[in-house]
């Protein structure tokens, strides 16, 4: 019979400044089967999210594709991102904001193993 190990939540940015651009340290995800990023966001802020991953010890990062681009409209709200497959080394948070964005912008990672 499998089962599998979920890992505590942690907190990538931390309700940070929503004016400034900030990218979060890099958070290893190697061995990890599935993950989810929740960004989170309250005041007015605007801009762009982008997840950046590190494939190998080259230490060359790369941007993640979706469909879509992750924009933050400017209202409060969230928006999750889900990996099924976690084939790189680290993952990373980077915000860019828009003009005159203000409030603050969290985003947190949970993650499992399945299988043993």
């Amino acid at each position: 019979m499998g089962r599998k190990s979920v890992l505590k939540p942690f907190k990538m940015l931390d309700a940070i400044d929503a004016s400034g651009s900030e990218t979060s340290q890099a958070t290893s995800v190697e061995y990890l089967d599935k993950a989810s990023v929740l960004i989170e966001w309250t005041g007015t802020p605007s801009g762009d999210i982008t997840i950046e991953a590190l494939a190998s010890d080259s230490g060359d990062w790369f941007e993640v594709q979706f469909a879509a681009p992750i924009t933050v409209p400017g209202t409060s709200s969230e928006h999750h991102i889900i990996f099924n497959e976690l084939p790189f080394k680290s993952i990373r948070v980077i915000w860019t904001p828009g003009m005159a964005s203000s409030g603050t912008i969290t985003a947190t990672i949970l993650a499992k193993v399945v299988g043993a």
